[in-house]
């Protein structure tokens, strides 16, 4: 699956980086100028655990209809795609499955109180592929991983845009004509905090 960065304007990373000022602020003037820069608005999505899976839903009813995705129908789908990928020798696959490998013996992140195998889902830490996808496919769990991404974008023919507050560059996931763009407050590339923002195609 194509993967390519692009560099952010200078003018969006001195909106990150404007001293003095406070990070609400700062976060607020380096969204506008990426959403200036490639001509978009955006939508705030309330941070739910199924925050990932609601930003999709609503770029994909921006530009297709879609109102019979829900959070969790969505899901459902990608951990299916992820099932599917595992018998599979096709080279989306492969990759799909070193990721989700990669998300091996790492502490899952959950928003509400469910347990799974006893345990409480936030804080898990699954140690086969097995348990990362029966895991992952309860509601509340965060997703982790850019496998999510390469799933959204074969599943529903987009490519993909991660930008993410202060970094230098937008990440781009696939090959579709259509790009839709997630925006993250903070950390890595985990997806783990796609939740605050989501930015809409005009």
């Amino acid at each position: 699956m194509d993967y390519s960065v692009e560099d952010l304007p200078q003018d969006c990373l001195d909106a990150a980086s404007q001293r003095g000022i406070n990070f609400q602020t700062r976060n607020a003037r380096f969204r506008n100028a990426v959403c200036q820069h490639y001509q978009l608005h955006w939508k705030s999505v309330s941070g739910n655990g199924n925050c990932f899976f609601q930003s999709v839903i609503e770029l994909l009813r921006d530009i297709r209809d879609h109102r019979e995705l829900t959070p969790e129908v969505l899901r459902a789908d990608v951990i299916d795609f992820f099932r599917s990928c595992l018998d599979s020798t096709q080279d989306l696959c492969e990759r799909v499955k070193i990721d989700v490998e990669d998300e091996l013996n790492r502490a899952l992140s959950c928003s509400n109180y469910k347990t799974f195998n006893g345990k409480r889902l936030n804080g898990y830490v699954p140690t086969t592929v097995v348990e990362y996808l029966e895991a992952s496919s309860h509601e509340g769990v965060w997703v982790q991983g850019i496998h999510w991404l390469r799933a959204i974008s074969f599943l529903f023919d987009v490519r993909v845009a991660v930008i993410i507050f202060g970094q230098p560059i937008a990440r781009f996931f696939g090959s579709g004509n259509i790009t839709i763009f997630l925006y993250k407050v903070r950390c890595d590339l985990t997806m783990s905090s796609v939740y605050l923002t989501t930015i809409l195609l005009v």
